[in-house]
């Protein structure tokens, strides 16, 4: 008999499936979950975790996070592992650290000179060795993003790519896929992606399906677009005969909050013929993304000297302004500066658009402009967009799984910088603790679930997101009475309460707050996990 390396007793397990919890021992033997646990084991295991009075559940899988940068430059990736993340599925909409190469690599290395961060390779291979090398904290996963591969074959210029290009973009895509990526992700409101139309993203989405991937969409509007959006993630897909995962699934604006039955029940009636879609979503009416999201498409072609060059011009700028204020976002009182790179600028940091343009006497979408040129775009922002029933009613159905569609940070180094949004630090403590426990919206069972079994049957990943004897011991250990979120939009930097314990394979990588200096997290390869089995994953919705 193997010895046991940890005891778990004690505690109420939730396995993942969305079935009642129940009582029962649990251990670990290496990195595997050794499930149930007798007496006698127990008594010879080497570590024992008392766990009564606190619940146990599969480690949680983060379907939709943007980390991969923080990841380099401090691999603890804290504010994802203290709220019991322990898999963050990375290169969401259309945005990864592979391909990157041509004008994709100029702009990366802008984005991240600020943390002292070069890119130093070209395909996933090279961004897994410099993981690795690094140390990490949580398992990843990447999905390969469509902006990087247009962005380093075609460059950021809006025009339809050539059959060559195209070509060469698929074999782009297959030799990704072939280093391990899970799927393709567009993000269909930002540069290069969005210069992409239709029929060019099917080619690609036909590779990935020939690899036995995913096809996640940042949609290509999330506002007034909405419904046409979600018609053309539903066609892509069904030419591609891929499953579909939307992203952060909302109606952005007031005048649009009334079309969420109408998307769920499109969907819907797409998934009755046959197709396969889910969709993520993170527990907040706030969104957030670069400030730059809000200008109009055009500003943007070329890269960002030549946006820079546009806003700087008089009259392309009048032109910019008065596209900008037929916006939702046309008084700047629903946008907050959320973080800058220049030292100077971060008085700005945490403070609404229209409040700084007021005190600063020049008109808001002006000081937005001025602002993105010191920037060179690099800055972040908040957005209020979203209500609070639009929120619930998505987060019930039963095929949305959780994501934090965020930058991991921290409250110490060089990722405790700016005002992130409190998903940042907060979303899956959140949904237990505010929606599940306090609002009862769904049972507790079913938000693990959705944390869990969920989204490793929707990207296809075996032998993780469920306790089972002889799955990956990524397990958290959670209070259900304490478990909640802190973070605000005024204090963001906050770890949520309630989450003593934190494992990932077979690793104790928190305890009682205190981040272990081992980094145990791995690299998930789809080649290595599973992903070819191409079974249903609709299992884990019984």
């Amino acid at each position: 008999m193997n010895s046991i390396d940890i005891a778990i007793i004690g505690g109420k397990i939730y396995d993942g499936t969305g079935n009642q919890p129940c009582k029962a021992n649990l251990g670990i033997i290496g990195d595997k979950i050794k499930y149930p646990l007798t007496e006698e084991e127990v008594k010879n295991a080497k570590k024992v975790i008392d766990a009564r009075g606190l619940s146990i559940s599969p480690g949680f899988i983060n379907i939709h996070g943007h980390s991969e940068g923080s990841m380099l430059v401090d691999g603890r990736t804290a504010s994802s592992l203290c709220q019991g993340i322990t898999t963050e599925v990375l290169g969401n909409c259309s945005m990864s650290m592979a391909p990157i190469y041509g004008q994709c690599k100029i702009e990366t290395d802008k984005e991240l000179e600020e943390y002292g961060v070069k890119c130093d390779w070209e395909d996933f291979d090279g961004f897994f060795r410099a993981l690795e090398r690094k140390g990490i904290s949580v398992n990843v996963m990447t999905l390969v993003g469509q902006g990087n591969v247009r962005g380093s074959i075609v460059g950021f210029d809006n025009r339809k790519a050539t059959p060559e290009e195209i070509s060469a973009m698929k074999e782009c895509v297959a030799k990704m896929m072939d280093q391990g990526a899970w799927g393709i992700t567009t993000g269909l409101i930002y540069s290069p992606s969005s210069y992409a139309d239709t029929d060019e993203i099917v080619e690609l989405v036909k590779t990935t399906k020939e690899k036995g991937g995913i096809y996640a969409t940042h949609i290509r509007g999330e506002g007034d677009r909405v419904i046409g959006a979600i018609e053309e993630a539903i066609e892509t897909a069904k030419r591609a005969d891929i499953p579909l995962e939307i992203s952060h699934l909302k109606a952005a604006g007031t005048k649009n909050w009334h079309k969420v039955p109408q998307i769920l029940e499109m969907i819907r009636k797409a998934r009755e013929s046959g197709m396969e879609i889910h969709h993520d979503q993170y527990p907040y009416t706030i969104s957030a993304t670069s400030l730059s999201a809000i200008l109009p498409e055009w500003t943007l072609v070329g890269g960002t000297e030549k946006a820079i060059e546009r806003f700087k011009d008089p009259e392309t700028r009048k032109k910019i302004l008065a596209e900008m204020n037929e916006t939702y976002y046309s008084n700047g009182d629903n946008i907050i500066i959320s973080n800058v790179k220049n030292e100077k600028n971060t008085i700005y940091e945490g403070r609404v658009v229209d409040e700084i343009s007021r005190e600063l006497g020049v008109n808001h979408f002006d000081f937005v402009l001025d602002l993105l040129i010191e920037e060179e775009l690099a800055v972040g922002a908040i957005y209020m967009s979203m209500c609070e029933e639009n929120v619930r009613e998505i987060m019930q159905d039963p095929y949305t799984c959780i994501g934090t569609d965020a930058w991991a940070r921290a409250t110490d180094g060089p990722l405790h910088r700016g005002n992130p949004h409190p998903r940042t630090y907060g979303t899956f403590p959140r949904v237990i603790g505010k929606y599940a426990r306090e609002e009862k919206l769904f049972s507790i069972s079913e938000a693990v679930r959705k944390m869990t079994t969920l989204p490793a049957s929707i990207l296809g990943l075996q032998g993780r997101g469920k306790i089972a004897d002889g799955y990956a011991a990524d397990l958290v250990i959670f209070s259900e009475e304490k478990i909640a979120d802190t973070s605000t939009i005024k204090n963001p930097h906050q770890y949520p309460e309630g989450i003593p314990y934190v494992i990932v394979n077979g690793v104790i990588a928190l305890e009682n707050g205190a981040i272990s200096d081992e980094r145990p997290g791995r690299v998930l390869r789809s080649t290595e996990e599973g992903i070819k089995k191409q079974e249903s994953k609709y299992e884990a919705i019984a």
